[in-house]
């Protein structure tokens, strides 16, 4: 490097002439030059931050939709997997329900029957034909014990009302079976509960003949109760035929 001033020869790498002190103005634009670069990369690197800064949380929401999707996605063919196996399960439970009742028709097991159908906590049409056997069998059931009752009070020596009370209970219970059964017989839908309805009904009309003495002619009086229902609970109104079935018992 020449000094333009003074003339003297330094070296390019000085910033100043060594003889006379002048600015080596090469150097020193050149060095102007790179601080004017750096602050115009460093401009740049401004500017570019919230581009890179955007694409990061683009990239970093991108990563959870894609996550969030995908558990939305494996939940709901979990709740569809769940639904259908326990369509299938409650499809499975009412065959083998529906196959267990009817065994028990064929087999007149109306314990059996009760008990499954009282487990049963969904009701389905399919189960339809069975609530009257259910029922009639109950009543059934009511009716003696209800005679049992009269026994026991009979052979412990009551007399007058608890005796008359035993027997329009069963009177009362005994009737319920016979008019549904009837009505269930009559019934122009075949549901296949006929012949065990015909079966309770028999057993109940052999215990209003046999076991409380009425007569045909006054199960077809009492069944004049039933012209409005198909069920009753006031025994009160079979009082007068307990006092007959007590007349012809003692």
């Amino acid at each position: 490097m020449i000094c333009p001033y003074c003339g003297f020869e330094y070296g390019d790498g000085l910033l100043r002439c060594p003889h006379c002190g002048a600015e080596n103005t090469a150097k020193a634009r050149e060095h102007q030059q790179e601080a004017l670069h750096a602050l115009t990369e460093e401009q740049k690197a401004i500017h570019r931050e919230p581009e890179r800064v955007m694409k990061q949380a683009n990239r970093t929401a991108a990563r959870i939709g894609v996550r969030l999707f995908a558990g939305v996605l494996v939940s709901a063919i979990l709740t569809v997997a769940g639904n259908f196996a326990w369509k299938q399960w409650k499809s499975y439970r009412l065959a083998r329900n529906v196959e267990s009742l009817n065994a028990y028709l064929l087999d007149k097991d109306y314990d059996s029957l009760c008990q499954l159908l009282d487990e049963i906590d969904a009701y389905d049409s399919a189960y339809k034909p069975y609530y009257p056997v259910e029922t009639a069998f109950q009543n059934l059931t009511w009716a003696r014990q209800d005679l049992e009752w009269f026994q026991s009070d009979l052979e412990n020596g009551l007399l007058g009302d608890y005796l008359l009370q035993s027997l329009s209970f069963a009177l009362c219970s005994a009737m319920n079976v016979v008019v549904e059964t009837e009505n269930g017989l009559e019934d122009d839908l075949y549901l296949g509960n006929e012949e065990a309805l015909q079966d309770l009904q028999d057993q109940a009309r052999r215990l209003l003949t046999e076991d409380l003495k009425m007569t045909e002619a006054e199960i077809e009086e009492m069944s004049v109760f039933y012209e409005n229902t198909t069920i009753i609970y006031d025994e009160t109104l079979f009082l007068p035929y307990a006092s007959l079935s007590l007349e012809r018992l003692e």
